[in-house]
């Protein structure tokens, strides 16, 4: 692994950008499977490359958490120096003003890097509004449109009763 790591750190051209999502999931690497564990990917991106770093399993889901992450898997692949931007969603914990993995990955590196939130995830944002104003507040983060939509199997394309989001 470690061969594949430096042979890619010297083929790195230019500046890279860090990208890291989270995700709250089963836990099957454990005895436990029915346990929900956070899972970290942590990509490197520039304008001719892309390269899975890690999935790390999280102790917690906080900035600081995420910060040792994504630094750990660059000092491991060899480029730390060559990061100029980041790219997240925009959940407190990575773009928090204190706490935020953003701000933390910029203290452990020991210079600024360009923001680039992640546009799509600003765009659930507004699309959560519009829905809740339109259908009422869901309870979260299970939404039961999408739990009943798990368990029904492959989504339909017709619009029912089902769609509307309600408190139980």
């Amino acid at each position: 692994m470690e061969d594949l790591r430096e042979r890619f750190a010297e083929t790195v051209v230019g500046p890279i950008v860090i990208h890291w999502d989270g995700k709250i999931m089963a836990d099957y690497t454990g005895t436990w499977a029915h346990e929900k564990v956070d899972r970290l990917a942590v990509i490197v991106s520039n304008s001719s490359q892309e390269q899975l770093l890690n999935i790390s399993k999280l102790p917690r889901g906080s900035g600081q958490a995420i910060a040792d992450a994504v630094v750990t898997s660059l000092d491991k692949w060899h480029l730390t120096n060559q990061v100029k931007a980041m790219s997240f969603d925009t959940t407190a914990s990575n773009s928090g003003l204190r706490g935020g993995a953003a701000v933390l990955i910029e203290e452990k590196l020991g210079r600024h890097l360009l923001y680039l939130p992640c546009r799509h995830h600003i765009l659930e944002i507004v699309l959560a509004d519009v829905f809740q104003s339109l259908f009422g507040r869901c309870p979260g983060p299970e939404i039961p449109i999408f739990e009943r939509s798990r368990e029904d199997g492959p989504p339909s394309t017709v619009i029912d009763q089902r769609m509307v989001c309600w408190t139980r």
